[in-house]
């Protein structure tokens, strides 16, 4: 599968998977929304798909992405394009920040 179709396959699960979400450019980014907070974001590069979720939640399933071998920074964790997008992780964070994130109206925790 080719980054474009990764990308594109990680799109249509999140519709999917997430109704409830919406999408806002903020800072020339797409960003999944809930209200008027953020949920998660990524994006890709040459090398990687990038996944930002906020580092409250990259904190929370830290175990987790070593676990699968993954690259984290403060804010985001980053998947090769050769390896395969962890869905079950995905969730679990997207669902993490809505449960967190219920009622707030910030956009940032």
């Amino acid at each position: 599968m080719t980054p474009d179709e990764k990308l594109k396959a990680l799109k249509d699960w999140m519709a999917q998977t997430f109704p409830e979400l919406h999408i806002e450019i903020k800072w020339n980014e797409p960003m999944y929304m809930l209200g008027q907070t953020f949920i998660l974001a990524f994006n890709g590069s040459k090398k990687h798909l990038s996944i930002a979720p906020e580092r409250a939640c990259l904190d929370h399933f830290e175990s987790q992405i070593k676990a699968l071998g993954l690259s984290r920074s403060k804010e985001l964790f980053t998947i090769p394009w050769d390896q395969p997008i962890p869905y079950d992780l995905l969730k679990a964070m997207v669902e993490f920040n809505i449960q967190e994130k219920e009622g707030m109206t910030r956009f940032w925790r």
